[in-house]
């Protein structure tokens, strides 16, 4: 499977699936201020066929889980610990230590 990266209004980041053509889909990252704190929303829109059904459900999908889950505890831990020390997260770069 390959992803390309492309602008989406409203998204920080936004991926779609280039190939194969059994699976098409798009997902995105959005961030919303709300009171109090930070909406992060990431979104998966696509669809699947033939072959590529099984192959998604059984082996890309809690791939793609396992790690999206993982990107979101990065977040979290980098947010509680910038408000422990009193900053605000932005976007100045990666924390020391991430790529």
């Amino acid at each position: 499977m390959r992803w390309q990266e492309f602008a989406r209004l409203g998204a920080v980041r936004a991926f779609r699936v280039v190939s194969p053509p059994e699976l098409r889909g798009e997902h995105w990252f959005e961030v919303q201020p709300v009171k109090d704190g930070t909406v992060l929303r990431h979104t998966i829109d696509g669809e699947v066929f033939g072959e590529y059904e099984a192959i998604w459900r059984d082996c890309v999908e809690p791939l793609h889980d396992l790690v999206l889950e993982a990107l979101l505890d990065n977040v979290q831990q980098i947010v509680e610990r910038a408000s422990s020390a009193g900053e605000a997260p932005g976007p100045s770069g990666p924390p020391s230590g991430l790529p």
